[in-house]
């Protein structure tokens, strides 16, 4: 999925196709961005092991993407792991230090 976004250019994602999203979602620029921020709503999931799932996607597609990025976003992921490495759930937290490797 990664792949076929970044080499998609001007590609639109329509949001009102996504489940839980109304109908008048607006659509965006398929980005690299984009699909970290898709992925990164796993961050909210109600279980620990949707959460470190999450974690373990995101830590994945940054090292595949890693020089595609910009700064900016690599340094709100890790400021972002930094806050799950205070979990109290064992499972969430070696999934950020996966992340960390």
């Amino acid at each position: 999925m990664g792949e076929k976004i970044a080499s998609t250019s001007g590609a639109k994602i329509d949001n009102s196709k996504i489940s839980h999203m109304p109908d008048d979602a607006p659509s965006v620029d398929a980005t690299l961005e984009e699909y970290f921020t898709m992925v990164s709503a796993g961050l909210a999931g109600s279980t620990p092991h949707m959460v470190s799932a999450s974690i373990t996607a995101l830590t994945r597609i940054l090292y595949h993407f890693r020089e595609s990025l910009p700064e900016a976003l690599v340094t709100d992921l890790v400021e972002t792991m930094d806050i799950f490495l205070t979990s109290k759930n064992r499972e969430i937290v070696q999934s950020v230090l996966g992340f960390v490797k």
